[in-house]
Protein backbone atom coordinates (compact mmCIF):
# COMPACT_ATOMS: atom_id res chain seq x y z
CA UNK A 1 0.00 0.00 0.00
CA UNK A 2 1.05 3.75 -0.37
CA UNK A 3 1.38 4.23 3.33
CA UNK A 4 4.16 1.30 3.89
CA UNK A 5 5.43 2.62 0.61
CA UNK A 6 5.95 6.35 2.35
CA UNK A 7 7.75 5.05 5.74
CA UNK A 8 9.61 2.85 3.32
CA UNK A 9 11.28 6.34 1.32
CA UNK A 10 10.91 7.73 4.94
CA UNK A 11 13.30 5.33 6.11
CA UNK A 12 16.11 5.85 3.55
CA UNK A 13 16.37 9.15 4.87
CA UNK A 14 16.75 8.12 8.72
CA UNK A 15 19.42 10.36 10.28
CA UNK A 16 19.18 13.15 7.33
CA UNK A 17 19.51 15.65 9.91
CA UNK A 18 23.03 14.84 11.39
CA UNK A 19 24.02 15.11 15.19
CA UNK A 20 24.84 18.96 15.52
CA UNK A 21 22.37 20.83 18.10
CA UNK A 22 20.30 22.53 15.15
CA UNK A 23 19.96 19.16 13.50
CA UNK A 24 18.97 17.52 16.19
CA UNK A 25 16.25 20.36 17.29
CA UNK A 26 14.90 20.24 13.29
CA UNK A 27 14.44 16.69 13.81
CA UNK A 28 12.39 16.69 16.43
CA UNK A 29 10.10 18.84 14.72
CA UNK A 30 9.81 17.16 11.65
CA UNK A 31 9.49 13.63 13.45
CA UNK A 32 6.06 14.95 15.05
CA UNK A 33 5.13 16.40 12.17
CA UNK A 34 6.06 13.64 9.91
CA UNK A 35 4.62 11.00 12.35
CA UNK A 36 1.20 13.09 12.30
CA UNK A 37 1.46 13.25 8.58
CA UNK A 38 1.25 9.68 7.93
CA UNK A 39 -0.62 8.85 11.08
CA UNK A 40 -3.57 10.79 9.41
CA UNK A 41 -2.73 9.27 6.25
CA UNK A 42 -3.36 6.03 8.06
CA UNK A 43 -6.54 6.72 9.31
CA UNK A 44 -7.68 7.78 6.17
CA UNK A 45 -7.17 4.80 4.71
CA UNK A 46 -9.04 2.99 7.16
CA UNK A 47 -12.07 4.94 7.01
CA UNK A 48 -11.84 4.53 3.60
CA UNK A 49 -11.67 0.54 3.77
CA UNK A 50 -14.39 0.56 6.00
CA UNK A 51 -16.51 2.93 3.79
CA UNK A 52 -16.18 0.46 1.29
CA UNK A 53 -16.96 -2.52 3.15
CA UNK A 54 -20.35 -0.93 3.48
CA UNK A 55 -20.71 -0.25 0.34
CA UNK A 56 -19.99 -3.95 -1.03
CA UNK A 57 -22.22 -5.51 2.21
CA UNK A 58 -25.11 -2.97 0.61
CA UNK A 59 -24.26 -4.32 -2.85
CA UNK A 60 -24.99 -8.05 -1.22
CA UNK A 61 -27.87 -6.78 0.52
CA UNK A 62 -29.24 -5.83 -2.86
CA UNK A 63 -28.61 -9.20 -4.76
CA UNK A 64 -30.29 -10.96 -1.65
CA UNK A 65 -33.29 -8.74 -1.76
CA UNK A 66 -33.62 -8.40 -5.68
CA UNK A 67 -32.99 -12.31 -5.97
CA UNK A 68 -36.29 -12.89 -3.12
CA UNK A 69 -38.48 -10.59 -4.64
CA UNK A 70 -38.29 -12.62 -7.69
CA UNK A 71 -41.46 -14.93 -8.19
CA UNK A 72 -40.72 -18.16 -8.17
CA UNK A 73 -37.00 -17.81 -8.19
CA UNK A 74 -35.42 -17.99 -4.87
CA UNK A 75 -31.54 -18.47 -5.14
CA UNK A 76 -28.93 -17.27 -3.68
CA UNK A 77 -27.27 -14.51 -5.92
CA UNK A 78 -23.43 -15.89 -5.46
CA UNK A 79 -20.36 -13.01 -4.80
CA UNK A 80 -17.89 -12.65 -6.75
CA UNK A 81 -15.92 -10.02 -4.89
CA UNK A 82 -12.56 -9.08 -4.39
CA UNK A 83 -11.94 -8.91 -0.11
CA UNK A 84 -10.43 -5.27 0.69
CA UNK A 85 -8.43 -5.40 4.06
CA UNK A 86 -10.28 -4.38 6.89
CA UNK A 87 -7.75 -2.04 7.90
CA UNK A 88 -3.78 -1.24 7.65
CA UNK A 89 -1.45 -1.01 10.48
CA UNK A 90 0.80 1.56 11.64
CA UNK A 91 4.33 0.63 10.19
CA UNK A 92 7.35 2.16 12.08
CA UNK A 93 8.05 5.57 12.03
CA UNK A 94 11.80 6.56 10.75
CA UNK A 95 13.71 9.13 12.83
CA UNK A 96 15.27 12.01 11.08
CA UNK A 97 18.14 12.16 13.93
CA UNK A 98 20.86 9.77 14.29
CA UNK A 99 20.23 9.55 18.28
CA UNK A 100 17.20 8.53 18.53
CA UNK A 101 14.94 4.95 17.78
CA UNK A 102 10.94 4.62 17.79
Amino acid sequence: MAGGRLTCVLADSRGMAGTDPSGTTWATQYDEGAIRAVSGLQAMVNANLQRSGLLEQTGFNHAAADSASTAGLRTDPGHDCVRVPDRVGPGGYPDAGLTRDR
